[in-house]
Parts: C-alpha cells; sequence; structure tokens
C-alpha cells in the first residue's frame, strides 16, 4: 500500500514537473514569435497571384498581370504565360479573378494612432466624416457624456469644425460651463491647432488669468476684454498625451485597434507617427513587435525632444543618432526626420502670411492692426539657417511644417543661407509639409534645392469653400495646394490626409488630386489638378522616397517587400475614384485587411 502511493506521489511530481516544461516552452515559444523579425515571415511563404492587373509604379509604370511573392518579398513580376517557371509543389496560387492591384500606399504625413481616438472620446466630427454641424449639437454631445463619466474627470470631445458652424464660431468657456462645471471638459479643433476648455479645464492646465497669460496671443480672451473664452492655439494648447494616458487599458486597446483598422481598411500598408517624442516611439515599436500594430511604421521625432540647444547648436551633443538612441523593429519602425513647426494653420488664421487674411480674424490683430494681420511664424526668420546648419550636420533629414508663404520663405531663404555660408556641409533632405499656399515662384527655388513637399490636398474639399470666403480670399484659395505648379517645376511631392485632421483614405487623396473638388461641389483650380498617375505615384513610390524608404517600398520591384493593395477596379479607367473598394492589404506578404 505503502510502495503504491509512493509510486502514485512520484508520478504526480513527474506529471506536474512535465506540464510546468510544457507551460514553459510554450510562453518561450509564443514570445519568440512574437518579437520574430517579420522580415522573413515563414520559410513556406511562396504565393503566386495571377489573372490581375498589377501596377508596378516602377520607373516605366509597367503593366503586368502576375507576380511572385516569397518570403514576404517580391521576387517576380511579369506576364502569367511565363510564370509556369516559378512554380513548386508548395506555391500558393492566388487568382485576382481581374482584380487590380497596387502598391501599399504609403502614409506620407498623419498622426497615428490618433484616429482611433474617435472610439474612445466625444466624437465631434462634422458632416462627410460625423454628423456635428452645429454648436447646440456639440454641447448635447457633451452633456450626454458627462453623465457617463465621474465628477472630476476629464471630458474630452474629439475634431470639432468651427467652419461648418453658424458664423464660424468656436465653443467658448462660458458655454462649456453650462455643460458642467463639475467636468474638466476639453474640445478639440479637427485642424489638430487648438482646442476649447471650460473654468475647470483651464484650472486643470494650470492657466487662468495672469500678466503672461492675458499677453499670449495664443489664449483666447472675449471680444474687447481680457477675460479668457477658453480658446487655446497652437503651443498654448494641452498636448494629446495627457488625455490619452486618462485611458483605461480596454479604451486604449479600441483606440489603437481602431487606428489599425481605418488604416488598414484604406489601403495603407506604412502609417506615420508624424511628430512624437521618443518616449511615444517606443511604445509604438512595442506595439510592432507584439503584433498590435501590423503595419509598418514612419515617425518623426520633434524638435523639442530631439535635445536642440539653439545657444550652443555648432558644438551640442545633446541631439540623438538616428539608429543608435530611437526604436526600431527590422523594415516595420523606422525613424524618418526630425519635425520642425514654422506657423500654425489657415483655418485658425494661424498659418504665416506674405499678405494679410481676406476677412479679419475674430480677436486677431498684430502690430499694424488687425485688417493687416497676417499670421505669426513660430521663430524668428533668422533661426532657420541655425535649425538647419545644426540637423545637418548631424546628418538628420527634417521634416517641416509651413502653411503660410512668408513661412515657407523662411524654412527656404535659411536653406539658401547655409548652402551659401557652409557650402562643404553635406545637404540631408528637408520636407515642407502642407505647403498650402506655396507660390509658384517658392516651387521653383524648392526644385532647385532639391528639397521636398508634401501637401495636405484634401483641404481643396473640406475647406476650399472656407478659403475662398473667409480665410484666404477667391485669388489665393484657387491655388492652395498648388500641384501642377509643383509638377512643372519639376518639384517632387508626395499627398497625405493629416488624419486625424481628415479622414486617413488614400482614394479620397487620390480624387482631390485629380478633381479639386470643394464640398459644395466647385471645382478650385482646374489648373492645379493632375493625372491620376501622378496622383498614385505620390501616395506609393513619392512618399516613401520622403521617407527614405523607396529602396524597399512604394512599388511592385524584384526584392522590394511584398506590401500591396487589392482594388476593386482599376483606378486609372474607372469613371469616379470614390467608387472603388479596397478588398485587401498585405503587408510583407501577410494579409492584415480583407474586406467584410
Amino acid at each position: 500500500m505503502k510502495d503504491s502511493k509512493r509510486y502514485h506521489r512520484k508520478r504526480s511530481r513527474i506529471v506536474r514537473r512535465w506540464l510546468a516544461y510544457v507551460c514553459i516552452a510554450t510562453i518561450f515559444l509564443s514570445a519568440a514569435l512574437l518579437l520574430w523579425p517579420r522580415d522573413g515571415v515563414l520559410p513556406f511563404c511562396h504565393n503566386l497571384y495571377i489573372n490581375g492587373r498589377i501596377h508596378t509604379l516602377n520607373a516605366d509604370n509597367d503593366i503586368n498581370d502576375a507576380m511572385l511573392v516569397s518570403c514576404g518579398r517580391i521576387e517576380w513580376t511579369g506576364r502569367q504565360r511565363d510564370s509556369e517557371q516559378f512554380r513548386r509543389w508548395y506555391t500558393r496560387v492566388v487568382d485576382l479573378d481581374g482584380r487590380t492591384v497596387v502598391p501599399g500606399f504609403v502614409d506620407a504625413h498623419s498622426h497615428f494612432p490618433l484616429p482611433g481616438l474617435s472610439k474612445v472620446a466625444v466624437d465631434l466630427n462634422p458632416p462627410f466624416v460625423g454628423s456635428t454641424d452645429s454648436l447646440p449639437g456639440l454641447y448635447q454631445r457633451l452633456e450626454q457624456q458627462t453623465k457617463l463619466n465621474k465628477a472630476g474627470q476629464w471630458v474630452f470631445g474629439f475634431n470639432y469644425d468651427n467652419t461648418v458652424f453658424k458664423d464660424g464660431k468656436h465653443p467658448d468657456r462660458k458655454s462649456l460651463d453650462a455643460v458642467s462645471t463639475e467636468h474638466p471638459i476639453f474640445v478639440r479643433h479637427n485642424s489638430g491647432h487648438m482646442g476649447v476648455a471650460n473654468s475647470a479645464g483651464l484650472a486643470a492646465l494650470g492657466i487662468d488669468e495672469n500678466a503672461t497669460t492675458v499677453s499670449n496671443p495664443y489664449i483666447g480672451k472675449y471680444e474687447g476684454t481680457d477675460e479668457l473664452n477658453g480658446l487655446l492655439q497652437e503651443d498654448a494648447a494641452p498636448s494629446l498625451v495627457r488625455f490619452i494616458r486618462a485611458l483605461s487599458w480596454p479604451q486604449r486597446w479600441r483606440f489603437y485597434r481602431s487606428a489599425v483598422n481605418q488604416y488598414s481598411a484604406s489601403g495603407f500598408t506604412t502609417v506615420q507617427a508624424g511628430g512624437v517624442t521618443p518616449t511615444n516611439a517606443r511604445r509604438l515599436a512595442w506595439l510592432s513587435r507584439l503584433r498590435i500594430l501590423p503595419l509598418r511604421l514612419v515617425y518623426w521625432i520633434n524638435h523639442d525632444s530631439s535635445g536642440y540647444t539653439l545657444s550652443d547648436h555648432e558644438t551640442s551633443t545633446g541631439a540623438f543618432a538616428f539608429g543608435d538612441s530611437l526604436p526600431t523593429h527590422g523594415s516595420y519602425v523606422h525613424p524618418a526626420a526630425v519635425k520642425l513647426f514654422a506657423d500654425g494653420s489657415p483655418q485658425g488664421f494661424t498659418a504665416y502670411l506674405s499678405q494679410p487674411y481676406h476677412t479679419l480674424a475674430p480677436g486677431r490683430a498684430d502690430s499694424e492692426g488687425s485688417a493687416l494681420y497676417r499670421g505669426y511664424p513660430t521663430y524668428p526668420a533668422e533661426q532657420w539657417a541655425e535649425f538647419i546648419e545644426h540637423y545637418w550636420r548631424r546628418q538628420l533629414p527634417l521634416a517641416i511644417h509651413t502653411n503660410g508663404d512668408a513661412a515657407i520663405a523662411d524654412v527656404l531663404n535659411g536653406i539658401v543661407e547655409v548652402r551659401q555660408e557652409r557650402p562643404a556641409l553635406a545637404a540631408q533632405p528637408v520636407t515642407l509639409i502642407h505647403a498650402q499656399t506655396m507660390r509658384r515662384d517658392q516651387a521653383e527655388l524648392a526644385a532647385e534645392l532639391g528639397v521636398g513637399v508634401s501637401f495636405f490636398i484634401s483641404h481643396t474639399f473640406y475647406w476650399g469653400d472656407w478659403h475662398q470666403l473667409r480665410s484666404l480670399g477667391p485669388e489665393r484659395a484657387l491655388n492652395i495646394s498648388p500641384l501642377q505648379w509643383a509638377e512643372s517645376a519639376g518639384l517632387r511631392y508626395s499627398l497625405h490626409s493629416d488624419a486625424p485632421v481628415t479622414p486617413s483614405s488614400a482614394l479620397n487623396l487620390l480624387w482631390s488630386a485629380t478633381s479639386r473638388q470643394t464640398s459644395s461641389g466647385h471645382v478650385l483650380g482646374a489648373h492645379q489638378r493632375v493625372s491620376r498617375l501622378s496622383a498614385l505615384r505620390a501616395l506609393t513610390i513619392e512618399a516613401a522616397k520622403q521617407a527614405g524608404l523607396d529602396q524597399h517600398r512604394g512599388s511592385l520591384e524584384v526584392g522590394k517587400a511584398a506590401d500591396f493593395v487589392v482594388l476593386s477596379d482599376d483606378p486609372f479607367t474607372v469613371d469616379d475614384v470614390r467608387t472603388l473598394q479596397v478588398l485587401e492589404t498585405v503587408v510583407g506578404g501577410r494579409r492584415v485587411y480583407a474586406r467584410p
């Protein structure tokens, strides 16, 4: 009897020990699969795509009907009749059934994962995206949220657009106080350059009516007084990190998954975080390692967090070095540039223009009076040569936010000055972001200097009418996002959505670049339209080039990553590209999205 008990105890110990071994092995295997670099994918992954219309967007813009993908990379493209030589016993043949394949869209500029906030914040998006078309509607949505939040908990509203409200008015502090005095409230404008807080929100942000606040032009006041109206613009507006940190873990999961779904459903295989801190970059890299983010990521580090010291810009060693201290993850996470701001936004009357705004900016004035108000530069003109020299010495590319033509002039003049005074200094890539009001002469100068531009082309649809009537006037509005001037000058450019400012839809960008239609149906500057081929290249290979990745993605060529999109029809033959549907999105040979 004792021998039997001893035997069972020994057997039980052995079973428990082996179960522990299995559990440990499972944990290590799972971790290995999660952290395994995804460049190689699975060794038996050998897919032959046939019977399609494959736009390679190589230098000759070849169109083929077959493509071989092996181990996440393109091994061959060509005619289907020549594909038999590549078939193996393990080859999976995918019949495209006449559908169209284009390279995966490369996000030239947006703010991943911020579009996901629409799932966890009060969605205040305007018509064509959401349904908030009035201030009463905005206040009602916020009031509903206050009933769900505990007292003292932030109520965060996301992406309101005052240009669709009566008289273009913003929400104000007193009206938000009427919604709640027990909750700090902040509503973010969809330009990303401003927002409005109630009294509790201002207090939580540490903003009161002191002398510094009253003199700050980016902190709004009620007309003719020093009383704060809650409007916070540019540097005065709080970082969204404050609100993201307040999210619960389930909310964060919905936030990230929503962002991934929005981009992948639009055909983006590379997304961008256009201005982050190194800490946030590390978090995004971990999302990639854990496969929560199955798309490729390009990010820009904010100038403010790059270690720059203006007082000693020639000898400062505080700046980071790409590839050393910044996170990467194989070919999936890539630091591409340092981001700087030269001005604000035309919707908020903070873009820096060479000529005054078309109408008086509410509550705006400068030393010459409100009638001559033309916005503000972020930095004095003479600082741009110092910035550019500093980063070029460290071989760091730059991405510079420039909406107004005066801001563009400051940056271009800074580049000219550095080239003249430091001719031996190797120039680094510079990309002007948005360039809404770039003039023809500036497009020519930028091309001569080798500067790239990423145009915010969806402005033509969402704010084209507003720019004509309020901010820029008819003449300047006709030439916002001047793609044809850029093309004529030989200026290389990409297109972007600046999501969440506008939806992350590559096909909408393609449509806007080729139609320039406003939300009212008016064509805004037909002479600035470009061809579908030019627009499609601007969304793929040109965007990849601006990120320094055109040798690895952006076109369907041998040796490049198998990042591509399957479309319902051919964008070159369909009457309206907005009718196209993204059927599949493939990253590194793996399908990350399939239309339900």
